[in-house]
């Protein structure tokens, strides 16, 4: 739970660290990236849409820095819409910059918040929330990796909802199109996006552990933590007017804010008794998850994990030949081509 977090973070001294933190213009991302500070990590990037609110989360890292005796840490707002094939690499092109030869330690995604239901495409083809939840969660994982930005001993954590098991998962229809064309009912289609969300980025966390074994991987569930992302992803009444009238008492009773929850994350990616839990897939109260029965098979994980190659690379010249299905032959072929 977050209080052991804290109390096993409290001597974690992250001079000299570089962490990125998705999504942290507010929230769990904020939170974070605020723990970060205090922790003392020498550079901390915040990565999400809004300019202002990032510039507001700025300022709160330089509050931090300033209680800090002859602080030099460095904090900057990356701004960035992880919605489409291309902006994935153009963010993960940009951090690359960013850090430089001094590499990345943390690598911490909080980005998309949860399912809500909605089918909407972006413009390669692909359905939005697909796209941001778990698309992109790979897309920058890989690329910082295999550009070796990622240094060696270093940690990804993706904070979404591990251990679901998704056996109707339709690998000819990631976007769940058809789904949506037979079956539009809301309900339906947030349950499908929770567990569709869920299988593929436990695959890709047990695929990147065995591929990159000098990097860390995490699928993190966060449990209930009070903040607006409900309101912020549309979430229908009641869900967020319920939200706003019990979370603060929820958060008290069985979850956390921001502020309680960042430990949990900040332990794993960066506490060394981390290292002596098993497995990759955890909960608030740092409880191993198990795999749900679909990711079991080796075989199905490898199908979706991208094992050779990267959809964000070769996107653009496979969507103009025609290829605008955002199916997984589809996301495979582009693999393929690495």
């Amino acid at each position: 739970m977050s209080v052991e977090a804290r109390k096993s973070n409290a001597a974690l001294d992250l001079s000299g660290k570089t962490a990125v933190v998705t999504g942290a213009t507010q929230g769990i991302g904020e939170g974070i990236a605020v723990r970060c500070a205090q922790l003392g990590a020498s550079r901390v990037f915040i990565v999400g849409r809004s300019e202002e609110r990032g510039n507001a989360v700025l300022e709160r890292l330089r509050a931090v820095a300033r209680e800090r005796p002859d602080s030099k840490q460095q904090f900057e707002f990356l701004k960035a819409d992880l919605s489409t094939l291309e902006t994935i690499k153009q963010t993960a092109s940009e951090i690359q910059k960013k850090v430089g030869a001094e590499g990345l330690d943390y690598l911490l995604m909080t980005h998309g918040g949860p399912p809500n239901g909605l089918y909407e495409e972006n413009s390669d083809g692909y359905e939005k929330s697909l796209v941001v939840h778990c698309l992109s969660r790979f897309g920058l994982s890989y690329l910082l990796a295999e550009g070796k930005t990622l240094n060696d001993n270093s940690t990804v954590v993706s904070i979404l909802s591990p251990g679901s098991n998704y056996s109707e998962l339709d690998l000819e229809d990631l976007s769940l199109k058809k789904l949506h064309a037979t079956h539009p009912w809301r309900p339906k289609m947030l349950i499908n996006q929770g567990k569709r969300d869920s299988t593929l980025t436990d695959a890709f966390t047990l695929e990147f552990n065995r591929r990159y074994p000098s990097i860390k991987f995490y699928h993190l569930f966060p449990g209930y933590v009070q903040t607006n992302a409900a309101a912020n992803r549309g979430l229908p009444f009641p869900i967020p007017q319920l939200g706003s009238v019990f979370g603060p008492i929820l958060a008290k009773v069985a979850g956390n804010t921001p502020t309680s929850y960042s430990d949990i994350p900040l332990f794993f990616a960066a506490n060394p008794e981390a290292r002596k839990l098993d497995g990759y897939l955890f909960n608030e109260r740092l409880k191993k998850i198990d795999l749900g029965q679909w990711n079991r098979d080796q075989a199905n994980r490898e199908k979706v994990s991208l094992s050779t190659s990267v959809f964000v690379i070769y996107h653009q010249s496979f969507l103009a030949s025609g290829h605008r299905t955002g199916s997984s032959q589809d996301v495979l072929l582009i693999f393929s081509m690495m």
